[in-house]
């Protein structure tokens, strides 16, 4: 009888181990999943500034909104994908590259990035 508490004791501590090693592997994924989104944002405000100098383009930023949906599409649970772009909103909006500010676009306010750093950095 005094073994099979040991037993049990053991095996519960080895799945809350296993379960902490799931968690912390998801969290890594996270990180670089956050990070590979943060960049492709990035590069698109700088794409967006350079068709705007070309002329390609009228406007000079994009909007948050716009973002989310083009680059999360994928990204079907509703939860993760809040979860996940309320993350990559503070990056962008600590990042000293990219002004961000709230317009009036066809009377729909909307909050816009717009990259306002030399394109060659």
């Amino acid at each position: 009888m005094q073994h099979k508490y040991n037993i049990i004791g053991i095996v519960l501590l080895f799945i809350a181990f296993k379960i902490g090693q799931y968690k912390y592997k998801q969290h890594k994924i996270e990180l670089i999943k956050i990070d590979i989104i943060y960049r492709e944002v990035l590069s698109k405000l700088q794409q967006q500034i350079r068709l705007n100098r070309q002329g390609n383009s009228k406007v000079p930023y994009i909007g948050s909104t716009q973002l989310r949906d083009l680059i999360l599409a994928n990204e079907h649970n509703l939860n993760k994908r809040v979860q996940l772009w309320n993350k990559i909103v503070k990056k962008v909006d600590h990042n000293t590259n990219v002004q961000s500010r709230i317009i009036e676009d066809h009377g729909e306010i909307i909050k816009v990035w717009h990259w306002i750093s030399d394109l060659g950095h």
